[in-house]
């Protein structure tokens, strides 16, 4: 599948795993995160057109929280809810601006 981007570049877009579906721009760092026990919620590369630029992110469960500091994870703000700290900034370069 090929998906176009925000600032019209096109990309792999999707990955289906088990079940679960997911930004191929992310499947390496989300295989590297569940082989080491973390659980996630949902991410997203950034790039679709619905999506803010430099937006992307990783969530995971409450309970993974210390796990991701721990591996160097920095929380991305959370621009609905403020409160919430369960969303990091992925490692994957991206070739997006920050």
């Amino acid at each position: 599948m090929e998906c176009r981007g925000s600032g019209g570049q096109t990309y792999e877009c999707e990955v289906v795993h088990k079940g679960i579906s997911f930004d191929a721009c992310l499947a390496k760092e989300l295989f590297y995160l569940w082989d080491r026990g973390i659980t996630t919620t949902g991410s997203c590369c950034g790039k679709h057109a619905n999506v803010k630029e430099g937006m992307s992110f990783i969530g995971v469960i409450e309970k993974d929280i210390p796990k991701m500091k721990t591996l160097g994870y920095v929380v991305r703000e959370n621009e609905m809810d403020k409160s919430r700290k369960d969303g990091f900034i992925p490692k994957t370069k991206l070739g997006l601006t920050y």
